[in-house]
Parts: structure tokens; sequence; C-alpha cells
């Protein structure tokens, strides 16, 4: 609703309850940067959302103040995410992306003495390190940044050593940044670094050299690049988008719980597992336990216990005192061997000598080290090896693609109106399913990661290991409905139809993270181009049909003659 009783009073009124309710006491006091675990006052932009004009009003109010944020140990405070208590760095990212686009001026106060914020390697990046990686990403820089700096050092002569000379570690973050227009790095004065757990009036305030002292060079450097407008090359960009786009292509080894393989099995505390019952309702169990708990719960149905009373024994060893922690080591080795349950993890084990695991292994190692030529060079191999592999997926989509829409017609299998029939289309006799799974299993081999031989072998021989794969489960049923004669036309229609666009779901993923890791080609290598000609931009839309072709054909001769009248016209 765009009335409110608010609306009515006069204008300077309104101002004055927004800067009460949200600004006043809350962001002009560094005091408020103090994290509260159950605070009666926040600043709470949701309020404003409940009303279109209010918020168009009281957003300007709320976030022209310079914001203040407090960055110690891993977490980050600051008032504007104060109802959301302390924020660990894991979810810093998802707050701070809606709030860097209305903030357009922050104070961030840095304690010169907590070792957190001098950042171990890129790929385990601080607060201070997510929130420059924010801004970054955002691409509408703030208009002004102040960094006060707290250069107080505790008594401990190691620390000190450490952070009297640590200045420029703790100012690296901010080298990516560029355009803003206002950048101040200076000391902080006891008004900004008054909190509960650091008190400015103490004696031992000013008892230490200050840690920016003789650094004027430093400072000066720093704020000219973060003001200029010069390209910056970000070694966290370059392997973010490499490790997206390496992942996407395996998405077909999702589980049903949207793990994947190769983040599986878990290993803790001296290489014990740790399990939950699926029963349970837990959506993190692992493939093996899926897989055990899966042969104790179908052993009545595919083997008889006087068949084997030795996998009996063991299931009922593990079940009876073992749930929610369970060592594998107590299973008899030739059991596990048997029934394949240490098969995913040997199969994640042997994934890393693939081609593109150790490409990805040398692009992380190269970020780790920030060395920007040997991360390009290591992402360019790996994208060489995606590239041919992106090559077949294409070719088999693009076939699979033009089959179902030659079908999805009046008398095609596929025909909108036939969804939920059981009937058979008119005419056909089953070979056009035949070509349907034909094709379909074509598109979902395209799209499995492809390995040496060695590692097919290994997939073949423990197949059961795997057996909760959703893709899988999902082509497993629809051959079977197709061998069993598809007397369910109906049910066939609805798992192609979804198996289809599990597959569709994937490409398209693949294609968004190669867009974006083909951005940073810094070296041109190995040549790639996106390719402009998408034979799939979205999913297939089964409840629609196609018109038919001599009608396509007729609206390409009229736009082309259409086009033709233009140039005409123009002369």
């Amino acid at each position: 609703m765009d009335t409110s009783n608010l609306l009515l009073m006069p204008a300077e009124i309104r101002n004055k309850i927004y800067e009460e309710c949200l600004v006043k006491d809350i962001i002009s006091k560094p005091e408020s940067t103090n994290e509260v675990r159950h605070p009666t006052l926040g600043l709470m932009p949701s309020i404003l959302s409940t009303n279109k004009l209010i918020w168009q009003e009281a957003s300007y109010i709320l976030y022209s103040q310079p914001i203040y944020l407090l960055i110690d140990q891993s977490s980050l405070r600051s008032p504007i995410f104060r109802n959301r208590g302390s924020t660990t760095v894991s979810s810093l990212s998802k707050i701070l992306y809606p709030v860097l686009e209305n903030v357009r001026h922050w104070k961030i106060v840095l304690d010169f003495r907590n070792a957190s914020i001098y950042q171990e390697s890129p790929s385990k990046p601080n607060c201070l390190e997510q929130f420059c990686r924010a801004i970054f990403r955002n691409g509408t820089p703030p208009k002004s940044l102040d960094i006060a700096i707290d250069p107080r050092f505790q008594e401990d002569i190691k620390v000190i050593r450490l952070y009297r000379y640590g200045l420029e570690r703790i100012l690296q973050p901010f080298k990516i940044l560029r355009n803003i227009k206002h950048v101040v790095i200076r000391e902080a004065i006891a008004s900004d670094v008054t909190t509960t757990y650091t008190n400015a009036s103490s004696p031992l305030y000013r008892e230490q050299d200050s840690g920016l002292a003789g650094q004027e060079d430093l400072i000066t450097e720093v704020i000219e690049l973060m003001k200029s407008s010069s390209i910056v090359e970000t070694t966290f960009e370059i392997n973010d988008s490499l490790s997206v786009y390496t992942n996407a292509f395996s998405k077909s080894l999702e589980t049903r719980g949207g793990k994947g393989v190769l983040e599986m099995p878990r290993r803790r505390d001296k290489d014990t597992y740790h399990f939950r019952l699926p029963n349970e309702g837990h959506m993190n169990f692992t493939l093996n336990e899926v897989y055990f708990w899966e042969i104790g719960s179908t052993l009545g149905h595919h083997r008889t216990l006087g068949e084997s009373p030795r996998l009996l024994k063991e299931i009922t060893k593990w079940s009876t005192g073992w749930v929610g922690r369970c060592d594998p080591d107590f299973l008899d080795p030739k059991v596990r061997e048997d029934y394949g349950f240490d098969a995913l993890y040997s199969y994640t084990t042997l994934l890393k000598n693939e081609p593109v695991a150790v490409s990805a292994q040398e692009a992380k190692q190269a970020f780790e080290a920030n060395d920007i030529t040997a991360l390009k060079l290591a992402r360019s191999k790996a994208i060489e090896v995606h590239e041919s592999h992106y090559k077949l997926i294409i070719q088999a989509a693009k076939q699979l693609n033009d089959f179902i829409k030659s079908q999805k017609c009046h008398g095609g299998i596929f025909d909108a109106t036939l969804i939920d029939s059981d009937k058979y289309p008119p005419e056909h006799d089953g070979t056009l399913y035949s070509e349907a799974m034909f094709l379909v299993d074509e598109y979902a081999e395209t799209l499995r990661p492809q390995l040496s031989s060695k590692h097919q072998e290994f997939l073949r021989k423990h197949a059961l290991a795997f057996v909760d794969i959703r893709r899988e489960r999902m082509l497993q049923v629809v051959g079977v409905i197709f061998d069993n004669g598809i007397t369910e036309g109906c049910k066939w229609r609805k798992m192609f139809r979804n198996v289809v666009d599990n597959m569709d779901k994937q490409l398209l993923e693949i294609r968004e993270t190669r867009k974006q890791v083909l951005a940073y080609d810094f070296l041109g290598e190995p040549g790639v181009k996106l390719d402009h000609e998408m034979n799939l931009c979205e999913l297939v839309n089964w409840e629609v049909n196609e018109p038919p072709i001599g009608c396509l054909e007729e609206v390409a001769e009229l736009s082309s003659s259409l086009s033709k009248y233009s140039l005409r016209s123009a002369h």
C-alpha cells in the first residue's frame, strides 16, 4: 500500500521521525558498533520496505550518514548489521552486497593489535578482505572511505614486532579498489575506538610508538591507487571463476541432497566417519552411508539371509551401538571390498590425477602464492581441457534439442496435448521412443566427467556405490519404463522431461560460468571465444507445441521481405 498516516504529516516531521528511529544514537556513536546479543534498538532497513514511498524518502537519511564498520577478530560489526548479530566471514558477502548498493560513505575502524586483520593467504580471506572484494564486485564504488587504524600495541614484544611492520599487510586488501573520490587513512583518535573491549582513556593508550610513523609514502601510494581509475587484475576473481566453471561440469554427480561426489566422503577426527541415518531427514549424509543403509534396507528384497549371512552380521554390528558415529574399519575388509564401501573415497583420490584436477590444483597453488602469471597459465590449461568436453556437450545438446522440437507438435511423441495421456501418439510403433532414449543417453554421457579408461572401469566395477546420484536414478527409471514397452506413456514423458530439464540446467550453468571465466582470458590462450549462436538459451517449454515448419518458413520469408523494403525506403 502506498498510503500511510505517516505520509499525511509534514515532510519536516517525517524526516525528524526517520532520524529518531533509524539514525540517531545508532550511527553517530562508535559505541553502537559493539556486539549486542539482544539489542533493544537497531538499524532496521526492513521497516522501510513496508511502504514504497516511505522507503524512497527515508533511505537517503538512512544511508547518507557515514556507516561505522568495526573489523575485529573474525567478525564484522556495524550498526547496519546489528540485528543480525556477529557476522562471520562465510556469510559476510550475502549481507554486504545489498548494503553496498545504498551506503556511499564508510568509516572503517581497524584494531592494529588483532592478528585476524593480517590475512594469512588469498584463499582464506578475513573480514577486511571480504569487505574489499564485495566493494570490487559491486561495481559501484563508495564516494568516501575513512580508514581509522588503532595503532596501540600489547606488551608482548613479538606482537609489537609483528604489528609495527605490518601496515602494508593491513592495507593490501584496499589495493583492489578504484574510483573512490575521497580516501583518508589515518590514526584513530580516542572517539573512534571507544568500545566495550578497548578503552582509549587507558594510561597505556600512548605508551607505544605509533604504528603509522614513517609510513607516509606507503599511505600516499595506497590512497592514490584507490582514487585512480587504473585497471586492476585480481587473482581471486580469476581463481573463483575457474573454480565455479570446473564445478559446473561435475553437477552430474550431485546426490539427492545436493552434494557432489568430489566433496565426499567426509573424514574427521582420526579418519572417523560421522553419520546420520537417511531417514532422519538430514540432507548432508554421504553417498557411502546412503549406500550402506540401502544395502541393509534392501537385503530382504535382493538377497536372502542364507545367501549373505556375513553381510547381515556386519550390518548388525554397525547398526547396534554405532548410530551417529561409525568407523568403517569395524567392517570386515572383504565386505568393504565386495560392496564398494570405500569406492567413493578411492574414486575421489583417483580424480586428483585427471588433467583438469591437476590444472585446478596448480591454479590453486598459484593463487595461494599470489602469482598471477602462473595462475593464468594453469587456468589456460584447465580451460583447454574443458573446451573439448564443452564441444561434445554442445553437439549432443543440439541433436537432442532438434529432435524434441521436431516431436513437439501434433502427433509427435512430445505432443503437448498428450502430456497426461498413456496412449501412443498415432502411427508410432516405438521407433521414435528408441531414438529419444539413444539421444538422451548420449547427452547424459557427454555431461559425465571425461575420465580415463582406468577411472571408467572403476565406475563400472563399483556402479552400486553410486546408486544415489540423482540423475543416474532418473535415467534408470526412464530406461526401465522404456524396457517395459512404455505401457505407461504418461510416466515416461514426465520422467524424460525431468531428466532433460536436469541436464539442460547444468548446460545453462556451464554456459554462464564459461562466460565469466573467459572474461579473464588475459593471455589469450588457448584462444577460445564465446559461442554467439547458442543452441540452448532456455529450458524446453514442454507445454506448448512448436509451430509447423511451413509456418516458420513463411515467417522467415516475410521478415526477409520487410528488411528489403526497409532498405529501399532508406535509399
